[in-house]
């Protein structure tokens, strides 16, 4: 998704950045939100794509904000980290890891 988001941007969809907005539920199943809008307060809600993790998927946010944005054109994010997607099922632990650096390149590990 990270990938896919940040393609909008850098050719320029709507005229307008993109970004993922993430929540890890305390008490229920972890979401992201694909964007369109300069970030996540101010976005144009009619474009929102709800994505709901199952419930045995665990999502870890290691960004310095959870509204992850991707410059109009440039494809530069708002910040740099990762998140990591844990799952635990049949006894075998899952773990993926999703980077992005300075420059909007987005590693899947």
């Amino acid at each position: 998704a990270a990938r896919q988001t940040r393609g909008l941007s850098l050719s320029q969809a709507n005229a307008t950045a993109h970004g993922l907005y993430f929540f890890a539920n305390p008490v229920g199943p972890d979401q992201y939100t694909i964007y369109q809008g300069a970030n996540y307060a101010t976005r144009q809600i009619t474009f929102d794509q709800i994505v709901i993790l199952p419930t045995i998927v665990d999502l870890q946010i290691n960004l310095p904000d959870p509204d992850l944005n991707f410059a109009l054109g440039t494809g530069s994010p708002n910040g740099e980290g990762s998140l990591r997607l844990s799952a635990a099922t049949a006894g075998l632990g899952v773990n993926q890891v999703v980077s992005v650096n300075r420059f909007g390149a987005v590693a899947v590990n």
